[in-house]
């Protein structure tokens, strides 16, 4: 192989790490830890801000093994089985319930298996006689069922 294609292909793959490299990569060995772990928790929740503080809270208040409901909005396709996942894997080892399929598609009835619903940016009053409030934090509110 000629010698200037193997200088071409160091010219080339070094032109590719370049314009890859972000400043996050220097940030991760910084001294400020603590911040940058903060950072990255928040980062996993930014289409949602304030929603993990408010399932954090539900996690709280709700004992281990309880049926939740969540209710976020579902305005974009993939937006409910979104924040359903995340609102999941914040308040394990509780029993989570859609109320929407996989496909997005309403399945409102589930609704008759939670004891709560966690209604993030929903109207609390859309759950109707059948819950009362129990706790609120920014968007949030927490509904248990009224037998």
């Amino acid at each position: 192989m000629a010698r200037w294609k193997v200088y071409l292909a160091r010219i080339a793959c070094a032109l590719i790490l370049a314009g890859g490299f972000k400043p996050l990569y220097l940030q991760m060995f910084t001294g400020a830890r603590s911040a940058w772990a903060a950072a990255l928790v928040e980062r996993a929740y930014q289409k949602m801000p304030g929603y993990r503080v408010f399932m954090n809270g539900v996690a709280e208040r709700t004992p281990p093994g309880a049926r939740i409901a969540i209710a976020v909005p579902a305005q974009d396709p993939g937006s409910y089985t979104y924040g359903f996942l995340r609102g999941t894997y914040l308040v394990a080892p509780r029993v989570t319930v859609p109320l929407f399929g996989g496909d997005e598609s309403p399945a409102l009835a589930n609704i008759r298996y939670a004891e709560y619903v966690a209604a993030w940016r929903v109207d609390p009053r859309a759950f109707g006689p059948h819950f009362e409030r129990v706790w609120g934090e920014g968007d949030g509110a927490l509904l248990r069922r009224v037998h």
